[in-house]
């Protein structure tokens, strides 16, 4: 026998459900970069991206495209 749940209940599991699918498109799709910078350096990085109006990581990937001369990321061709 299935108890009851209330509406809460309800919407707390579908927000899970959808961030579990989220995680999992996350993970199929995406790699992670970790990179390390001196302690000190982030509050001026988080404060150079807030003047431009992004998140850090969105900072640093635009950095990075900039660095590359690209405007969107390459995607290397699978050859089946």
């Amino acid at each position: 026998m299935q108890a009851n749940i209330g509406p809460a209940q309800e919407v707390e599991a579908m927000a899970q459900s959808s961030n579990e699918h989220k995680m999992q498109y996350a993970k199929e799709h995406f790699a992670r970069i970790e990179i390390a910078i001196p302690k000190d350096s982030k509050p001026i990085l988080d404060a150079m991206a807030k003047a431009a109006g992004e998140k850090t990581a969105e900072y640093v990937k635009n950095a990075v495209l900039m660095r590359m001369g690209v405007k969107e990321w390459p995607v290397h061709d699978k050859e089946e």
